[in-house]
């Protein structure tokens, strides 16, 4: 599991937030929107790593590409369930901020299927 990659892109990902924040305010981004966006990308991503790793350590080879839909449909509808949230709940709802953290879903998604692929060639499957 990239565990410490995860954790070394999240915290990358809050200090830029951060450290860009009035930036970021100024072309009408809700920085509050993506300190959320990257925090529940990152648990997601966790939990979706865990399912890779459970999948890449079974005997069935199946199971792997079980795991990886899981994840992936797991990720799926967490973030579509929270953007619906958001939209509901939250008028005017900031287009920019949304766009992002969907470009954050693209980023950690790679990350962690690229480390469940790699683990599996290391399994020998």
């Amino acid at each position: 599991m990239p565990l410490r990659l995860l954790l070394f892109l999240c915290a990358i990902i809050t200090l830029i937030i951060f450290m860009l924040r009035n930036q970021l305010e100024d072309r009408g981004f809700d920085v509050i929107v993506l300190f959320a966006g990257n925090l529940i990308l990152f648990l997601v991503t966790l939990i979706s790593s865990w399912f890779h790793t459970k999948g890449a350590t079974d005997k069935n080879p199946n199971a792997f590409v079980r795991s990886v839909y899981a994840g992936t449909m797991l990720k799926m509808f967490v973030i579509m369930a929270a953007v619906i949230l958001y939209a509901l709940i939250i008028k005017p709802f900031n287009k920019e901020a949304i766009i992002t953290c969907l470009v954050l879903y693209v980023v950690y998604t790679v990350i962690d299927v690229k480390y469940a692929m790699r683990n599996v060639k290391q399994q020998g499957k």
